[in-house]
């Protein structure tokens, strides 16, 4: 019977411990944030084994067709390195099934202040330290993960810039793998210019819009999760683990 009771208080334990932390590794090759309810890839460059995969470019082709007006083509996939131009990026996520799921999309930039990039090393929606409100990927890397930037918000190098070997500023990676230490594109178009879109910097933690629509770059994709069906409080798991508790001590009184 105290084996019972260790083993029921081991369990509550551990529940309340995996509640505790933002980044829920699901075992089933996502990773849960409990703090925006938002489950991302676990592999940061799943895209690379996918387009690896025979046939599997020409079926996103195939299945998607075309991305805002643009026809997808075998150049917009590069299957050596799992980057992709925005286009076949955005195509990659749309036609993504993974652990039952076929809602996948790429994270979302959030244009703040006036309209375009604000770039400052500090709050803005561009630049480094940015307001984690601008971008969902910017969120993770700051805030989940807990990240410092390149720059601090005066603009000096921090003892991650430069010199410095990868992983660079990308030092906490939580339960992910396979993160790459270049620039992931977001979803969303840069309104001031039609060929960009916005991007993430995670080797440096910057934010901006770098380069065209057709220059090749990472993708990570992510889903929203409805909140109720995210994991429990931890006061939930704690009840829980109480109740289960209780339950053994009268067994034992038995």
């Amino acid at each position: 019977m105290k084996r019972l009771l260790f083993s029921l208080a081991v369990v509550a334990c551990l529940a309340f411990s995996e509640a505790q932390g933002a980044l829920v590794d699901q075992g089933d090759g996502t990773v849960l944030d409990t703090d925006t309810n938002l489950m991302w890839l676990k592999d940061a460059n799943y895209a690379h084994s996918e387009l690896a995969r025979p046939g599997r470019i020409d079926s996103i082709i195939a299945n998607v067709g075309s991305i805002a007006g643009h026809s997808l083509t075998a150049l917009d996939f590069d299957a050596a390195t799992g980057q992709m131009s925005w286009w076949g990026a955005m195509g990659w996520a749309q036609d993504l099934t993974l652990a039952g799921f076929s809602d996948w999309r790429l994270p979302t930039a959030t244009d703040i202040g006036d309209d375009g990039c604000n770039r400052s090393y500090n709050n803005t929606d561009c630049g480094y330290n940015v307001d984690p409100a601008a971008g969902e990927l910017a969120r993770l890397w700051y805030v989940s993960l807990g990240n410092t930037a390149w720059y601090d918000t005066n603009g000096h190098t921090t003892s991650c810039g430069f010199g410095v070997s990868a992983p660079y500023c990308f030092v906490n990676q939580g339960p992910f793998i396979n993160p790459q230490y270049l620039v992931y594109t977001y979803g969303t178009l840069y309104a001031p210019i039609a060929d960009h879109a916005w991007d993430f910097g995670t080797a440096n933690g910057g934010q901006g819009a770098s380069g065209f629509l057709t220059d090749l770059k990472f993708a990570w994709a992510v889903r929203s999760v409805d909140a109720e069906l995210s994991v429990p409080e931890p006061a939930t798991l704690a009840l829980l683990g109480l109740g289960l508790a209780s339950l053994g001590f009268s067994r034992r009184k038995q």
